[in-house]
Formats: structure tokens, sequence, C-alpha cells
């Protein structure tokens, strides 16, 4: 029962005792797997399986060298797969942490990853902030002055798509560089 025990674990199925047959699970969209390849081992959210066994997912975080997958084109082949089960409470912890740290997040409903939304402090008249319109453009200092109904940050003489405050991020100033979490 422990060698049993044992292929159940590093494989993913099941023996089911009742009438001795090998049950493979069934994995649905948006649940988080833990895949072991022959050199490497994956943290992914799993979208769907080929008819020849292959996993496509909407993402994945390779945890030997910690890169984020988030194209969804990533396959992995059944042939290569040598662990295979849902991915613990910590696996996820570090997956979706991951995420966060690139600013994105699971959709659960639309079963897609999407842009976090910057965490800004409540901004007031007259605060002083950097501003940019894209993610390849120089921080700016300017005066926050209200954010319109389109979600831009209005400031002296223009609208932007990103604002920070300046008081701990005067770093970033004249910089193309992302703010640190």
């Amino acid at each position: 029962q422990k060698y049993i025990r044992q292929i159940e674990k590093r494989l993913g199925y099941k023996l089911n005792f009742e009438n001795l047959k090998i049950e493979k699970p069934e994995f649905k969209d948006g649940d988080v797997l833990f895949v072991k390849c022959n050199d490497s081992a994956f943290i992914e959210i799993f979208e769907y399986s080929k008819k020849n066994g292959d996993l496509c997912d909407h993402a994945s975080l390779d945890t030997t060298n910690q890169f984020l997958d988030i194209s969804g084109k990533c396959i992995i082949r059944k042939d290569e797969i040598t662990e295979l089960r849902l991915a613990t409470e910590e696996e996820k912890k570090q997956f979706f942490s991951a995420l966060a740290k690139k600013g994105k997040a699971w959709d659960a409903e639309k079963k897609q990853i999407v842009d976090l939304k910057p965490k800004v402090d409540v901004l007031k008249p007259f605060d002083r902030v950097l501003v940019r319109n894209c993610k390849s453009e120089n921080w700016r200092a300017n005066l926050f002055g209200y954010i319109d109904k389109d979600g831009f940050y209005c400031c002296v003489w223009a609208n932007w798509a990103y604002c920070i405050p300046y008081i701990g991020n005067e770093s970033l100033l004249g910089t193309t560089k992302d703010v640190e979490e």
C-alpha cells in the first residue's frame, strides 16, 4: 500500500480499491496544479488537456528559475510529466505572489490573468506626485489635481495614465523604473 500511495502521489492517479482500476483525476479550467517534469517543476493554472494528454495552461511559474509565463501558450508534454497533482496551499501562495510582483492577478470568473490596479494612497489636491503616460516614459514631477471620470490623473496642465506619490519614490524621478513592491 505504501508503494501504491507513492505512485499515486508522483503520477496524480488514484487506485480505486473497489474495482482495482486506476482513475485519472479530472482537472477543471482554473485549477492550480503542481507539475514536475524531467528537469524542472511548475505551478500552473490549468486550462485544458489535449487528447494526447499534453497540458495547456493560462499561466505557469517555473519553480527552478522563478520564471513566470503568463502568455497562456505553455504546453507541457505528457511524456515529460513525472508528477501531476493539485497544488498545495503553500505552492498556490508562491504562484500568486509571483503574479502580484508582476502586477498581475488571476480572475477566476473571467478565467484570465488581469492587471492589478496600482495601490495609490489617497491623494489630495496639490500633493507632490510623479506622473507618466506609459511605462517607457520617464517619471515627471507634478502636483496632483483630481481623478477624472475616465480614471486619468489630472495634474498641472495635463492628464496622466500613471500617478504615484512623490514621497517615497523620489529615486524614480527621470527614470523609467517601476515602483518597488
